[in-house]
């Protein structure tokens, strides 16, 4: 997923199917295609869905009119899960490949309206905007229901909605803060220029397909060089450069060497730090003006807020002054070179998950041993304390309850097995199997979302190419007001849960607009049987030493 302004987006054919004239009345009405999914993310347009014949929708009116907010869940115990991704499924891609069907994604998820503890479970299948009529759509969601019946799964409606599957695309780092986290004015504008995954990254060649950078890993061997993992598609952009295998063998082969921060990331890094200076002097004006008027507490508050932001309006001009000397040239700004990139496609026939990542080995100029901490996520200042705790530890009997670390620095310990990621050991509110996990990206920063148990199937489009489906780990919003769990360019950011272990790596994410319903992960056990496969030695334990 690419930065939101200019995006890479591997597919936007829009295809009609025509009827002969007088076409057939719409099953859905203008209201229902636009208001039946809101309050999702992307606020996508409903196309069919196969309780229409039973359940005829009426808008809501009087005071709620078109207030009334759906949020998706995961699946948790089912019928389905047992028989989805071996049975099922290869039935449904049927239905719509006979159909001709411009699908993008296949997912079963849990849809209801906010506050509801159980929503029904959905076969919710996305196709490209404007190529399937209502009336087509009603007779594939007919059809996929059929099939879910005839194979005793029962009360699981079929739902079609638009929807696009789209992938984003110096001197050394800065130190982390991990002491006086709170009082030090420029925490959160060093956290992009200091090594923790998450980092903001592109091509030099592409800047402007901007992405995130994963997890670290060790070659091991003999060698002492860092890898950093990220999606292919962020430093090779499809449809503007050949999805072929790459691999940088010598010194004296041309390199694509990578950046930290694309152009427009390290213009709104600037904008921060300025904007965060003009703030301040007003703040700092405002207070100076109302201490002669207060006493007391308020004085003392009032004093207070004079007091940061003399501090901001100190510290951050001379910082501001370091970044544009030291990272502002692009050349500075170069943290290494792509090491290998497989093409994008489809894994091995037992897997078919989504093969897209890429291995950047790490310029040790950049690097040492008292700025490289290795695989932690910063975990920021945007959720207070006190909300991580609760949206992690979702119910109090979970045994492996998150612990917010007092530095912020989430270490990343291990990873998660795929058959877990099917079947999660942890429970949500109410107790239904759920897992819960996290990710920085450079696009959203720290989000919190729950990981779906049911894997879905994942439509890609390259030009003047057959497409190709594969399976992902699909991860929801933690609820309806969370909003997404990831936007255009968190591709190749790291997915973990509260004890820091790694799920898988974003690919791409499913929705009408920049905002994504579903983000798609490609889980890690996957991910790392294809880095052995050139990398045999490699490890999650880099070690840079003094």
């Amino acid at each position: 997923m690419a930065s939101n302004e200019l995006s890479v987006q591997l597919f936007r054919p829009r295809i009609t199917l025509r009827f002969s004239s007088p076409p057939p009345k719409s099953p859905v009405s203008k209201d229902e295609a636009h208001f039946y999914y809101a309050g999702l993310p992307s606020h996508p347009r409903m196309v069919a869905r196969s309780s229409t014949p039973t359940t005829p929708w009426k808008g809501p009116t009087g005071d709620e009119a078109y207030t009334i907010r759906k949020e998706l869940k995961s699946v948790g115990d089912h019928p389905l899960n047992d028989v989805w991704e071996d049975k099922l499924a290869p039935l449904v891609l049927d239905i719509l490949e006979s159909k001709r069907v411009k699908f993008t994604s296949v997912d079963v998820v849990r849809i209801g309206v906010v506050g509801n503890p159980c929503p029904p479970v959905i076969l919710w299948i996305g196709v490209l905007p404007e190529s399937l009529n209502p009336v087509d759509g009603l007779n594939v969601a007919l059809q996929c229901k059929e099939l879910l019946e005839k194979n005793d799964i029962l009360g699981v409606d079929v739902e079609i909605r638009e929807s696009f599957v789209t992938r984003s695309a110096g001197p050394r780092f800065l130190d982390p803060v991990t002491r006086a986290f709170d009082s030090n004015p420029t925490v959160e504008l060093r956290r992009p220029l200091t090594a923790t995954p998450g980092l903001g990254i592109c091509a030099q060649s592409t800047s402007w397909a901007e992405g995130t950078g994963g997890f670290y890993m060790a070659e091991g061997g003999d060698s002492k060089r860092i890898l950093l993992v990220t999606a292919r598609h962020v430093v090779f952009p499809p449809n503007i450069v050949d999805n072929n295998r790459y691999e940088h063998e010598n010194p004296s082969q041309p390199r694509r060497d990578i950046l930290l921060l694309g152009a427009g990331a390290f213009k709104k890094l600037l904008a921060s730090i300025q904007s965060g200076i003009k703030d301040a002097a007003i703040t700092a004006k405002h207070q100076e003006s109302r201490l002669k008027a207060l006493q007391g507490r308020e004085r003392e508050e009032s004093q207070a807020a004079l007091d940061r932001a003399k501090k901001v309006m100190k510290v951050h001009p001379p910082f501001c002054q370091e970044v544009l000397e030291c990272w502002g040239p692009a050349e500075e700004r170069v943290l290494g070179h792509v090491l290998f990139a497989p093409p994008i496609g489809v894994g091995p026939t037992a897997d078919q998950y989504t093969k897209d990542f890429a291995i950047i080995a790490l310029d040790p100029s950049k690097i040492d041993a008292k700025n490289f901490k290795g695989n932690v996520i910063d975990l920021g200042t945007k959720f207070p304390v006190a909300d991580f705790y609760r949206m992690t530890n979702t119910h109090p009997t979970d045994p492996n309850a998150f612990e917010y670390p007092p530095d912020h620095l989430l270490p990343l310990r291990g990873t998660i097995s795929t058959a877990e990621l099917r079947r999660p050991t942890t429970v949500d509110e109410n107790g239904d199997p759920c897992l819960m996990v996290l990710k920085r990206g450079i696009a959203t920063d720290v989000t919190i979302g729950r990981g779906n148990n049911v894997f879905s199937f994942v439509r890609h489009y390259f030009k003047g190419k057959e497409p190709q489906t594969c399976k992902e780990w699909p991860i929801l919003p933690y609820d309806q007001k969370s909003k997404a769990f990831s936007g255009q360019g968190d591709s190749g950011a790291v997915v973990v849960d509260g004890r820091g272990r790694i799920g898988g790596l974003i690919t791409s994410g499913s929705g009408d607009t920049d905002e994504f319903d579903i983000t798609y992960a490609t889980p890690i056990e996957f991910l790392m049987q294809r880095i052995a496969e050139q990398f045999p030695n490699a490890h999650l334990n880099p070690v840079v030493t003094a």
